[in-house]
């Protein structure tokens, strides 16, 4: 990012992540598995356009062909570190529990997920993001602002609203 004119890094480089040894707060093997996710990104194959032009179940499978990368961090390389924007996470259980506060109820199956949030497209990441945040929210002890009686979650599922 270049922010007056200098240019901030938000993440430490590839090159300095090859390099990285350890760190305070890493523990086990997870500065192995950074390496491994440095040297992935100097191959090119974390390259955010050919990620997205892979079908997405395909750029999840070769994310998660990297050490410490399962189903959870595969998907939010992919939304988050690739830009698809139209994608709701299956494997985030923040995204489930915000979406239980936004449509009042107690469980959702598997099938009632994909369901739901089909109806979000072509904006999937972004209402799971909107979701999320009023998740952060109603725990940090500012109301809900979503809930099932909103109009908006109605309009999220693909119905009118009743006026």
């Amino acid at each position: 990012m270049v922010l007056a004119g200098v240019t901030l890094f938000c993440f430490p480089s590839p090159q300095r992540l090859m390099d990285l040894e350890d760190f305070p707060g890493l523990s086990g093997r997870k500065p192995e598995w950074l390496r491994g996710i440095a040297r992935a990104a100097l191959d090119g194959r974390l390259d955010p356009d050919a990620l997205r032009a892979l079908p997405r179940s395909e750029a999840i499978d070769q994310l998660k062909r990297l050490g410490g990368i399962g189903d959870f961090s595969a998907e939010l390389i992919l939304l988050r570190g690739a830009g698809d924007h139209d994608w709701a996470p299956r494997y985030e259980p923040r995204l489930i529990s915000a979406m239980k506060l936004a449509y009042d109820r107690d469980h959702f199956d598997d099938d009632e997920v994909v369901d739901i949030t089909s109806g979000w497209a072509p904006y999937r990441t972004w209402v799971s993001l909107l979701l999320r945040v009023n998740l952060e929210d109603s725990t940090h002890g500012s109301p809900a602002r979503l809930s099932a009686n909103n109009p908006l979650v109605g309009q999220l599922e693909g119905q009118s609203s009743a006026g």
